[in-house]
């Protein structure tokens, strides 16, 4: 498995994130209890000691132990013993504010019509901006964080959900419930990111795979042939010695 963990210690460990408090690590499971195995891999990936752990490591535990807590089902991973109580229904005691990551190039059309799921059924916010960020970097390296009023979005008929602990499920969260920084400043933020300087291409290699050495053939200030093999007589490129020698040692058969 690697980095000194065991099978058994990984299968214990998925047993408390996928089984009992999947919310701590930033995950909600559909009803059935199941995660996309990529979303447990991003998560386990910011633990110390678990940013290995790959789906090949998963399978491991899966198919290898006698014991093994977790079942695989095409993308999907669940524990075999999960606990339905962590949809706790409607949220009844609901914060005055909630945190949602999102991604900075969305973030103008989130200002514009509100916010919609991406990549899930619905919208996940969270207790803390820590939460926010660690789930929102998941799909961004710098996410934007939303603070969402969660009294202004029940007045404009959202429902909360509770999932877990720390996180909250809504279907929409709409326009004048949240609020974020500048959308001009985010838009900068974007535009820097994708035009990162290209590392500059050098000419003498756009024409192949190796790079011509013309310092011998051209002078580096007045341009003009160096080589004397390139240098020219009566329009006629001048032989080499080697050339010559061959010219003279043939003419040297003919008179014989």
């Amino acid at each position: 498995m690697g980095t000194g963990k065991r099978p058994e210690t990984l299968n214990k460990f998925l047993a408390y994130v996928l089984g009992r408090r999947p919310d701590e690590f930033g995950l909600i499971p559909d009803p059935d209890g199941w995660v996309r195995i990529k979303d447990l891999v991003r998560a386990l990936s910011e633990e110390p000691g678990w940013k290995h752990v790959n789906k090949a490591h998963l399978k491991e535990v899966a198919f290898t132990l006698d014991e093994a807590s977790i079942e695989l089902e095409e993308e999907k991973i669940r524990a075999w013993e999960w606990d339905p109580a962590f949809f706790k229904g409607e949220a009844k005691d609901l914060p005055k504010l909630l945190y949602v990551g999102t991604r900075t190039k969305a973030y103008t059309e989130i200002d514009k019509k509100g916010l919609f799921p991406i990549g899930a059924p619905f919208v996940i916010l969270c207790r803390d901006e820590e939460m926010a960020h660690r789930i929102g970097k998941r799909r961004d390296g710098s996410p934007i964080l939303l603070t969402v009023n969660t009294a202004q979005a029940r007045e404009m008929g959202v429902t909360f959900y509770e999932a877990g602990e720390l996180l909250f499920t809504a279907e929409f969260i709409p326009k004048g419930c949240f609020s974020g920084p500048p959308v001009l400043k985010a838009e900068e933020s974007a535009s820097k990111k994708s035009s990162k300087p290209k590392p500059a291409e050098d000419p003498a290699l756009s024409m192949g795979t190796f790079a011509l050495n013309l310092e011998g053939v051209y002078g580096k200030e007045t341009g003009k042939i160096q080589d004397k093999a390139f240098r020219k007589k009566g329009g006629q490129q001048k032989r080499t010695w080697k050339e010559d020698v061959r010219s003279q040692r043939r003419h040297g058969k003919d008179e014989d």
